[in-house]
């Protein structure tokens, strides 16, 4: 898969933001950048000039290098702080303007002297060494980023803390000790006046001893003493300090996206705190290991998982789905990088195909395209991973109109074999067959404003349903509910109209379960010849006024209501719903577990497609939770509902998948 592969798409994409693409600074539009060589492998390297002019401005330049130059150079990784706040810097004599935090990290490069005496040190920022305003460029830069920090001499960490703790460092006893004093915990305490207490032994003395009784009591009672204060001092001066790393190493530097990358590819650390004080990743390892071990983990979380991931870094620590599920709180300004930011880590990484020109919904599809290539997620996980992709992007990433503007090109059904059937492009699902609509009934809308309407699908339920009548209007009543406070007329059901997606029939479905169907369809068609309608019984046709616009797509549907039969010997886990108003008899109806949602599947010409969306009481106990006729079963074990050889393997696309993780306010 090439590194920017983009599939074809309409002309619908407003990314979120083409600033920053790193969570950086904009540079201002007086510095113009010289073209870096898109034939190699190269980058900028900042260098402060030689002489600074006393104007309290940092004065830079900027060089070309490649990757074939082996050039030394120091990366920095900082936190891009409050954009409003914007400071000037003067690159080769052109103004530039960078964040506060971004700055004062310049003002102390600036000063800093090499530990070595070696020439000045050149330097690699994304905000300054980077044209923000050149995608292209970002997007070859982005490939060539794990690089830059891998080969970097030094990655500096930049941490300014909130407050000015950068002079503490840990104390030591001022008493010599027979055993070392527990910094963190109350070791010492001080009784009422007159007492001392150390360990077990308790020690009585004057206010002030009187000197002439010259009792070696007296005397070790004031050594007791002092040396109690200066440790509970000692203590004092510790929690303080502890409080304070605590505090200084808690920045919301460690919540973003980008310093993961950073700090795994670095190969070697320092961190700065401030302009007062640096060290090496080791002893900062070990002040957050000390800390961790007497405060406990609270507010360092991200920190010591970097530290953990960093030491497995050889051992499997870094594959993609590991990254995203570790890191899928973490912050950034631009969604797509909550993607992309994990993928020069990880060694299962490469090919993926990053390109800022897409839209955060295609960044979605490759996402579960590349996992679902060469199992890198279970197919049995590969439900509850896309939800939380989807979540980690944005939640809603295209609106329903969006989507059927994208799907027009899915008139025609695509062609499927044996050997594309199962291929990247597909995920393969678990469904199971709820039963055969029996029964096509009126919209959500019409039973609530027709009382006619639902007192003649109750009488159609009482007449399908006489031996589990119960059951069936409990349901009803249940769904009645739902539309009631439902804010689409739809309750939420979509209908794929025009967007065929089939799969063989007998690879989908197992030998017993199409016995099953083709002996509950010649039932069903003998039961019709034999039988003639009632003439009191009304039949519902499709409202034409109701149904959407349009004649392909993604689109909402006015739904219909449905009665199902279920086709094994056992009772329906439901027995009427709300479907897309595509749906007729004949159809089936099934449930797929992972999605927690009901598809309408229609069997054509020895080819099952979906057709739409179907509503059901097992999901729909989780929209409506005011509602308590329908009580949610303790486990969802699905084998309560459902026999095993109801089950089969239903393939769908990306986009069908993004449909059936829609919920909520998505639909409108």
């Amino acid at each position: 898969m090439a590194s920017n592969q983009s599939r074809t798409r309409l002309p619908h994409r407003n990314p979120v933001s083409d600033n920053d693409l790193f969570q950086k600074e904009q540079s201002s539009i007086e510095f113009q950048y010289e073209q870096l060589d898109p034939s190699v492998d190269c980058m900028r390297l900042l260098e402060f000039e030689a002489i600074q002019p006393d104007d309290g401005i940092p004065h830079i330049r900027l060089t070309h290098a490649t990757f074939g130059d082996r050039p030394r150079y120091e990366a920095l990784s900082y936190m891009w702080g409050d954009q409003a706040v914007k400071k000037k810097i003067i690159i080769q004599g052109q103004d530039f303007l960078v964040g506060e935090c971004l700055w004062e990290a310049l003002e102390y490069l600036k000063n800093r002297r090499n530990q070595d005496q070696v020439p000045p040190i050149r330097y690699w920022i994304d905000a300054i060494c980077i044209n923000q305003a050149d995608t292209p460029e970002r997007n070859r830069q982005l490939r060539i980023m794990p690089y830059i920090y891998e080969r970097a001499s030094t990655t500096l960490v930049w941490l300014k803390p909130k407050r000015d703790y950068y002079f503490l460092t840990w104390p030591t006893l001022p008493v010599k000790q027979s055993e070392p004093v527990n910094p963190f915990a109350s070791s010492f305490a001080v009784e009422p006046t007159g007492y001392a207490m150390s360990g077990d032994e308790v020690v009585q003395y004057e206010e002030e001893p009187d000197e002439s009784f010259g009792s070696s009591r007296v005397r070790n009672a004031r050594r007791k003493r002092e040396k109690i204060e200066a440790n509970l001092a000692h203590q004092a001066a510790l929690r303080t300090t502890a409080e304070a790393l605590r505090d200084m190493y808690a920045s919301g530097y460690w919540d973003r996206v980008w310093i993961v990358q950073e700090i795994g590819k670095a190969s070697r650390i320092r961190v700065c705190l401030g302009d007062r004080r640096e060290l090496s990743w080791e002893d900062f390892c070990a002040e957050l290991n000390l800390l961790e071990s007497h405060l406990g983990s609270t507010g360092m979380e991200n920190q010591l998982l970097l530290i953990r991931e960093r030491e497995e870094k050889y051992n499997g620590g870094y594959t993609l789905p590991k990254l995203l599920k570790s890191h899928q709180n973490a912050i950034c300004q631009d969604p797509r990088d909550k993607i992309y930011g994990f993928v020069g880590l990880a060694p299962d990484g490469r090919s993926f195909p990053m390109d800022y020109n897409k839209s955060v919904v295609e960044v979605w599809y490759d996402t579960m395209l590349f996992m679902n290539e060469g199992g890198r997620v279970p197919s049995s996980e590969i439900v509850s991973f896309g939800r939380m992709v989807k979540e980690m992007l944005g939640g809603c990433l295209a609106p329903i109109h969006q989507l059927s503007y994208e799907y027009a090109s899915w008139k025609r059904p695509p062609s499927y074999s044996g050997e594309n059937l199962y291929n990247a492009n597909m995920f393969k699902l678990h469904a199971y067959v709820a039963g055969v609509i029996i029964a096509r009934g009126p919209s959500p809308q019409k039973l609530i404003s027709s009382l006619n309407d639902d007192d003649e699908w109750k009488a159609q339920i009482h007449r399908n349903f006489r031996n589990d009548h119960g059951s069936a209007f409990r349901d009803h009543d249940y769904l009645i509910q739902m539309a009631l406070v439902s804010e689409n007329d739809g309750c939420g059901v979509l209908s794929f109209p025009g967007l065929h997606l089939p799969f063989p029939t007998d690879s989908g479905l197992s030998t017993n379960l199409s016995t099953m169907l083709d002996r509950h369809t010649k039932k069903r068609i003998k039961a019709q010849e034999k039988s003639v309608e009632e003439p009191t019984r009304k039949t519902w046709t499709k409202d034409p006024s109701q149904e959407s616009t349009g004649s392909f797509g993604v689109s909402h549907s006015a739904a219909c209501s449905y009665q199902i039969e279920r086709c094994s010997s056992r009772k329906s886990p439901w027995k009427v719903g709300f479907a897309t108003h595509e749906a007729l008899a004949g159809d089936l109806i099934c449930w797929i577990p992972e999605a927690k949602k009901a598809v309408v599947i229609r069997n054509e010409d020895n080819q099952m497609r979906i057709t739409g969306t179907a509503t059901a009481p097992l999901d729909l106990s989780q929209e409506a939770n005011t509602i308590s006729i329908y009580r949610e079963p303790k486990e969802r074990d699905t084998s309560k509902y459902f026999d095993l050889e109801e089950r089969f393997d239903l393939s769908v696309n990306a986009e069908v998948l993004y449909i059936l993780l829609l919920e909520g306010k998505e639909f409108e």
